[in-house]
This record gives structure tokens, C-alpha cells and sequence, in this order.
């Protein structure tokens, strides 16, 4: 797994191939990392993020054609982090997606087209 060497204000990506929840776990963990890089100090954040996407990453796997990737991304803002995950499939049902999102989480929300389907959660930010 590479290790995050970015600068703070640039985001993380990572594409993993659909159609198979072999690379899930692989994916989950590499948020993990890309937090801890970002948030050294907050105990648990790392932890609460991979299980926060991995319901996310899990039915982007689902609902991508094997020929296709799923784009993991982790932004830093300045306030909040944000994790994102795109896929070309069908959109999924959201109702069951956000019930397993801790209350730490500032905000959620998705978006689609014919194109694709994009979901991602907002973590707080250490006070400065």
C-alpha cells in the first residue's frame, strides 16, 4: 500500500476495480493511512473513517461492471476532511448506505448522472 507523500491542501486518490469486494479491504485501510497522515493527533478518526467508507466502497464494488474502476478519493479541506468514493454504475439505494455512519460525521450527501454515482462523508478537522 503506498504511503500518503502529498501536501496537505492536495487530494488522495486511489481506483480499485469493481466488480469484486476483494480490493475493499485494501481500500478501507488506505483511508485509515491518509487520515492518520492528516490528523496524527485524533485517536480513533483513522478507525472511524475506514468504517465509514467501507459501506461506501462496498456498494461501489457492487455496482461496478469488472471492467471498470471505483475512484477513492481523500481531500483535505480546511475545515473538514472529505471522503469520496465515484463509480460508473448504477446508482444503489442511500437510505441503507448512511445507517452505519458514526455521529462524528459533519455531513454526507450524493450525486449522479447517467455517467456515474458519486457518495462521500465530511470528518471534522482538528481545531487549530
Amino acid at each position: 500500500m503506498p504511503q500518503p507523500t502529498k501536501t496537505a491542501s492536495e487530494p488522495y486518490e486511489q481506483q480499485i476495480p469493481g466488480g469484486t469486494l476483494e480490493p475493499l479491504e485494501s481500500a478501507c485501510a488506505w483511508v485509515s493511512t491518509v487520515i492518520r497522515s492528516l490528523e496524527p493527533d485524533r485517536v480513533g478518526l483513522p478507525e472511524l473513517a475506514a468504517r465509514s467508507a467501507r459501506g461506501l466502497v462496498s456498494n461501489a464494488l457492487r455496482a461496478t461492471p469488472t471492467a471498470d474502476k471505483v475512484l477513492v478519493r481523500v481531500l483535505p479541506l480546511a475545515k473538514h476532511i472529505k471522503v469520496e468514493v465515484r463509480h460508473p454504475g448504477r446508482p444503489f439505494a442511500l437510505s441503507d448506505s448512511w445507517n452505519y455512519l458514526d455521529t462524528e460525521i459533519v455531513e454526507f450527501g450524493s450525486s449522479g448522472t447517467h455517467a456515474g454515482h458519486n457518495v462521500w462523508f465530511l470528518l471534522p478537522r482538528a481545531a487549530e
